[in-house]
């Protein structure tokens, strides 16, 4: 009994050691794409008996520690990884892949108590506007309107402008205290945020405007062969049906 005792804490104490001598996987990219990252990478992960941290921030509170030991870059539009693979110094450009995509929407009241139907009521009614110019969501709202080849509308978009957040984070933020805005231009998968209270409303197809995920090795990773494998996990069906279920897509139909 006493050896068996003895064998116990033995296997418990190795198992224990195992885990905490494991090498970490290390991921940073945007807030946008956090949630569905996060659930695949610890999926990804448990299958293939690894530890996994994960950060979805703003890139100002991460390149440093992303600088040191990053083995995963990942963000919210194809300019965002540009920027990444041109400032951070640290992106394996050969390997920077879009693996999902999303849509553009207006984001209103629940109810939709204004009767908003697209951009162009935002155009021609008063109404008040939060918008993000950052991260996958720079010039999105000039991408939009641009579209109707009016510089007239131009003009009157910026007019009902009420507020320009750097993040959607501090967007989400004033909407959440300023119940005067009535439309939250930004991006479907955060109309399904559970801590944002909205309806959505779609963008008129002709004025739809998209953008991507990206992910890419870095060149300081010492876990290169797991990280392309992570690559090839975001491929498989079991993750895009992570990303399905919060408003990512692949192909739109």
């Amino acid at each position: 009994m006493k050896f068996l005792t003895l064998s116990l804490v033995f296997f418990v104490s190795v198992s224990a050691f195992a885990e905490e001598t494991k090498q970490t996987f290390k991921i940073f990219g945007t807030e946008g794409p956090f949630s569905p990252m996060k659930e695949a990478a610890d999926a990804f992960a448990a299958s293939n008996n690894l530890k996994v941290e994960i950060t979805g921030k703003a890139v100002e509170k991460w390149k440093t520690a992303a600088a040191k030991d990053a083995d995963i870059i990942y963000g919210s539009s194809e300019n965002v990884m540009d920027t990444y693979n041109d400032t951070l110094s640290i992106l394996d450009a050969g390997t920077i892949t879009t693996v999902f995509m999303r849509a553009a929407v207006i984001l209103v009241r629940p109810g939709n108590p204004k009767k908003i139907k697209g951009i162009k009521d935002l155009i021609h009614r008063d109404l008040k506007v939060v918008i993000v110019n950052g991260q996958g969501q720079v010039a999105l709202w000039e991408d939009i309107v641009g579209r109707l080849k009016d510089i007239e509308a131009m003009q009157e978009f910026r007019k009902h402008i009420a507020f320009t957040a750097r993040t959607t984070s501090e967007a989400m933020q004033y909407w959440k205290n300023h119940e005067e805005v009535e439309a939250f231009l930004t991006f479907k998968t955060w109309g399904q945020d559970e801590g944002l209270s909205a309806d959505i409303v779609n963008i008129e197809k002709d004025l739809a405007i998209y953008r991507s995920l990206g992910v890419a090795v870095t060149s300081i990773t010492n876990q290169r062969e797991t990280a392309l494998k992570f690559i090839d996990y975001l491929k498989t069906r079991e993750a895009e049906k992570i990303f399905k279920a919060k408003g990512w897509f692949k192909k739109e139909k």
